[in-house]
């Protein structure tokens, strides 16, 4: 048996077919099977341009001339060629209502024209545009029963392309991805280890594989081009076309922007000791957490070369304990559990409730996250010269006290008695962080104030 592997227009299938040298039913073949909508769907995906898998042909020569027996993809060349008969359209809606969401906007204004027409009414650009689209082949020669063995083992277990990987064959060629790409390298090269993404825990080695962290990397430039995005839903139309070949300003925004959050990532991999997110109290699977990370720091900035260097300890304890309270928070919550009403109040839940329920990748939910996270970082930047313990850091301070006894006076403080005192006073080098702070009646820490 042999096999060679090559890549055939879809014409040459149909020639094959009006010549009578394409067998679609040969024994080992399965019935035609496919509903309408799977119908609707392939010939909608040859317009958007995205692979639709490869061919596996038999070449049989018994009868003194080539035979091509079609072992797998009988469901795919036969919708093909019936829609080339007129035999249906596609029917935008359809498309729409079912379509998987990270997915419904890649090649979409290639698809459009197709849309409610048979296939001899297409305008000649569209109709020989699919014509020419090209699949992979796989022709078989030798013993028919050891090519129906192949091609059992070849699909022994069934692959799905995920949407990054389709956006990768759509977009080779797009600016954006390029850019997305470099992120990641940088941002490998920064951390160590083939992904920075996978060796930080915000994706999956086996995601890595399917191209997960470019798609990652994707999110976050789009981030830093224009904010939060709703989900993945404009990567496509707003980022992969818009800039696929971007000229003058857009290209340099694009560069500078791409510039700027290799850098933010830089930071963030550093404070973090460019490890795992999870020793840090983050889950297993943190995307949305990196992602608002990622974004209050591109809202505040980097922190000064200083403060990484004297304060970077209290700026990696004071996240990871903040997301270990909201991790606290929404365990609670989720079991029915009772929680501290004033924690209720905090930034702690105000960002632990978008965990809960609903669309967790939301431009709502991101928008929240980010402006709490921002909140935090602005606490712990400012702890070294405040007088005062910030917001956050005093829900902090309130939630890890566990008896709620004054610092002073050892009595039970009431939280709305309760005021942020410090353990070493500021006027001998005690800082606004939380590990020195504690609490305290505010009597009791006005009259220490006065001492």
């Amino acid at each position: 048996m042999a096999i060679e592997v090559g890549k055939w227009p879809l014409s040459q299938f149909r020639s094959l077919a009006d010549d009578k040298t394409l067998d679609l039913s040969p024994p080992n073949q399965r019935r035609q099977v496919w509903t309408e909508t799977s119908r609707m769907f392939l010939i909608d995906s040859i317009a958007r341009r995205v692979p639709i898998g490869a061919i596996t042909l038999y070449v049989d020569e018994s009868k003194g001339y080539k035979v091509w027996e079609v072992i797998d993809g009988k469901q795919r060349l036969t919708t093909f060629l019936e829609f080339l008969g007129d035999a249906f359209a596609v029917d935008q809606e359809v498309i729409t209502k079912t379509e998987h969401d990270d997915l419904s906007n890649v090649g979409l204004e290639l698809a459009s024209p197709i849309y409610g027409h048979l296939f001899t009414e297409l305008e000649t650009a569209v109709s020989k545009r699919l014509l020419q689209y090209e699949v992979p082949v796989f022709e078989v020669t030798g013993e028919r029963a050891q090519a129906v063995q192949a091609f059992t083992r070849m699909n022994r277990n069934s692959y799905v392309l995920e949407p990054q990987e389709i956006r990768n064959a759509v977009y080779a060629n797009s600016r954006f991805l390029h850019e997305s790409m470099s992120v990641c390298s940088a941002f490998a090269s920064s951390v160590g280890g083939e992904s920075g993404f996978v060796t930080m825990g915000v994706v999956s080695a086996e995601k890595f594989t399917r191209m997960q962290d470019v798609q990652f990397a994707s999110e976050l430039l789009a981030l830093a081009l224009q904010g939060e995005q709703h989900r993945r839903d404009s990567l496509d139309p707003d980022f992969y076309d818009v800039y696929f070949k971007p000229m003058g300003a857009a290209k340099k925004k694009l560069e500078e922007r791409r510039k700027l959050l290799a850098g933010v990532l830089d930071q963030v991999a550093r404070v973090f000791d460019n490890s795992n997110l999870k020793g840090f109290h983050f889950p297993a699977s943190c995307e949305n957490d990196f992602y608002a990370l990622v974004g209050a720091w591109l809202e505040r900035g980097n922190f000064s070369d200083p403060q990484m260097k004297d304060h970077v300890q209290e700026i990696r304890d004071t996240l990871s304990e903040f997301r270990r309270l909201v991790a606290l928070f929404v365990t609670a919550r989720r079991e029915g559990a009772e929680v501290d009403p004033n924690v209720s109040s905090s930034n702690v839940a105000k960002y632990g409730t978008t965990f809960l329920g609903g669309q967790q990748n939301s431009k709502a939910r991101r928008v929240e996250r980010r402006e709490v996270l921002v909140e935090v970082l602005n606490d712990v930047a400012l702890a070294p010269v405040a007088d005062t313990f910030g917001a956050t850091t005093r829900a902090i301070i309130w939630a890890r006290s566990a008896d709620k006894n004054c610092g002073r006076c050892g009595e039970i403080v009431a939280y709305e008695d309760y005021e942020a005192g410090h353990i070493l006073p500021k006027a001998k080098g005690g800082t606004a962080h939380y590990t020195n702070g504690r609490v305290e009646h505010a009597k009791c820490n006005n009259q220490a104030g006065a001492d």
